[in-house]
């Protein structure tokens, strides 16, 4: 058996994050902790270890690009569940998983497990010979990053 993926929850609205680490449990979730501020979420981010992050960008009227691109450097892949603005989301971001506020539970399990696949997909011995492909939650393929009218099954190895 497989050891539960780690999660932290990122997200300003207490009984929002709450509920959102309640139902990351019952669906096999391993919680490791949740922060409602920029700053604890840095402290969260130093001395939690995870493999997913649920992360919304306005926290408490601050918008959290600092988190994100801390995330990057550290290679936690993260859930952009936010109510935030296409254009309030830093370009070097946009390709992020993200589900829009108000979502419903469901949005967060497909989107949270097509982040386990690409995770576990970035982890396999041959994952250097494939192109990224991410899949948003909608369904829609984007192959190394963004281009929708590039088909991913012709790129596939």
């Amino acid at each position: 058996m497989n050891d539960p993926l780690r999660v932290i929850v990122i997200q300003d609205q207490y009984l929002l994050a709450e509920t959102l680490c309640d139902v990351l449990l019952k669906l096999g979730y391993a919680v490791q902790g949740m922060a409602t501020n920029v700053k604890d979420a840095l402290d969260l981010l130093e001395s939690r270890s995870c493999d997913i992050a649920v992360f919304d960008l306005d926290l408490r009227g601050e918008r959290a690009v600092c988190v994100l691109d801390r995330m990057n450097e550290l290679g936690v892949p993260f859930l952009l569940a936010t109510g935030a603005f296409v254009d309030d989301i830093p370009a070097r971001h946009l390709s992020a998983t993200r589900v829009s506020k108000p979502y419903d539970m469901h949005e967060i399990r497909r989107a949270l497990a097509l982040l386990a696949n690409e995770r576990a997909i970035a982890a396999s011995p041959r994952a250097a010979l494939r192109p990224k492909v991410r899949t948003d939650v909608a369904g829609e393929a984007r192959l190394n990053g963004g281009d929708p009218s590039v088909d991913p099954q012709s790129a596939a190895p």
